[in-house]
C-alpha cells in the first residue's frame, strides 16, 4: 500500500486561501460600518450580510477545491451525525457554552464588561432589535454557522490532518478567532475553535460543529449574555465564574470520557487501520512557517489599523 505524503504545499496555500479570507472580511466589514439605514431597514441590512458571508466564505473553498483538483489531503468531513455519537455532541456543546460563560466572567471581572466590537460584520446587535427575529437567527447565527465551519473546520481541518489532528485542529482554532479581529476577545473564540475542531475531529462530521456553533451564536445573541449579567449584579463575579468553571469541567468531563469511548468503538469495528499522523514531529511543518507568520501579520495589521 502506497504510503500517503506528509509533504504538500498545504502550509503555504492554505494559509494563503485564510489570509484571503481575512482581507475580504475586513473590507465589508469597513463597508458595513459605513452603512447609514440599519436602524430603519434592518432587515434588508441583514440580507446584505447574509448575501456577502456565503459570498466571502464559500467562493473562495470552491475555488480553492477546484485549484486542489477536487481532492483535499485527507476526506472532507462529511459524515452524518451516527446515534452513538450523540451524547458526545452534546456534551461539546454543553463544553462550550459553559467555557464561553466563564471566559466571559473573566472579562467581567476583570475589564467590567465584554470587549466591544468582536464580530467581522457587525458590532452591534442592538441597532437590530427591530429586525424580525427570525432573520436575525438566519442571518447572525445559522449562515455564520455554516460557513465558519465549512471554511475552518471543512477546508482548513481536512487539509491540515496528515500533520496530525491535534496541529489541524489547533491551525483551524488559531485562524478562527482571527477573523473576529479582536486581540482581547482572541481567548474567547481560540477557545469556541478548539472545541469546534474537537467536534468535528472526533465525530468526523462538520454537521456536528455547525450544529454546536449555531447553538452557541443564538445564545449569545438571546440570553448567554444577558444571564451573565444578571447572574453577576445578584451574585457576583466570582460567584458567577465557580459556577460557570464547575459546570465547564463537569461537560469537560463527559466529552473526554464520550469521545475515549467512541475511538475505543472505531478501531475495535475495524475502521481505525492505522494510527494518525503524529503532531509533535509536524509543529515546526505547520506553525514556523512563512504562511502561518504571514498569515498572522495580517490579521495584526488588520486589528491594529481597524
Amino acid at each position: 500500500m502506497e504510503k500517503k505524503r506528509s509533504f504538500t504545499l498545504t502550509p503555504i496555500f492554505t494559509p494563503f486561501l485564510a489570509a484571503i479570507l481575512l482581507i475580504l472580511l475586513s473590507v465589508s466589514g469597513k463597508l458595513f460600518s459605513s452603512y447609514n439605514d440599519i436602524e430603519e431597514n434592518p432587515n434588508e441590512f441583514l440580507l446584505l450580510i447574509s448575501v456577502v458571508q456565503l459570498i466571502v466564505f464559500v467562493f473562495p473553498c470552491i475555488i480553492y477545491y477546484f485549484l486542489k483538483g477536487r481532492k483535499l489531503n485527507t476526506p472532507f468531513l462529511i459524515s452524518p451525525i451516527k446515534p452513538g455519537q450523540i451524547v458526545f455532541v452534546i456534551s461539546s456543546a454543553l463544553l462550550l457554552v459553559s467555557g464561553n460563560l466563564l471566559i466571559k466572567c473573566f472579562y467581567y471581572i476583570g475589564l467590567g464588561s465584554l470587549p466591544s466590537g468582536v464580530d467581522y460584520l457587525i458590532s452591534d446587535t442592538g441597532q437590530l432589535s427591530d429586525a424580525n427575529m427570525l432573520t436575525v437567527i438566519i442571518s447572525i447565527a445559522l449562515i455564520p454557522a455554516v460557513c465558519e465551519e465549512l471554511f475552518f473546520r471543512g477546508i482548513v481541518l481536512s487539509e491540515y490532518k496528515i500533520y496530525g489532528t491535534f496541529n489541524a485542529v489547533l491551525f483551524s482554532a488559531f485562524s478562527f478567532a482571527m477573523i473576529h479581529f479582536s486581540l482581547p476577545s482572541f481567548p474567547l473564540y481560540f477557545f469556541s475553535g478548539l472545541v469546534l475542531g474537537v467536534t468535528a475531529a472526533v465525530t468526523g462530521s462538520v454537521f456536528a460543529s455547525a450544529i454546536i456553533h449555531f447553538i452557541s451564536n443564538v445564545l449569545s445573541i438571546y440570553i448567554s449574555d444577558s444571564f451573565l449579567r444578571v447572574t453577576i449584579q445578584r451574585s457576583g463575579g466570582f460567584f458567577a465564574a465557580f459556577l460557570s468553571g464547575a459546570l465547564f469541567l463537569l461537560f469537560l468531563v463527559l466529552v473526554l470520557s464520550t469521545s475515549e469511548g467512541l475511538m475505543w468503538k472505531k478501531s475495535e469495528s475495524g475502521k481505525l487501520t492505522e494510527l494518525p499522523p503524529k503532531s509533535l514531529k509536524h509543529i515546526s511543518t505547520v506553525f514556523f512557517t512563512p504562511g502561518f507568520f504571514g498569515l498572522v501579520l495580517i490579521f495584526v495589521l488588520i486589528t491594529v489599523l481597524k
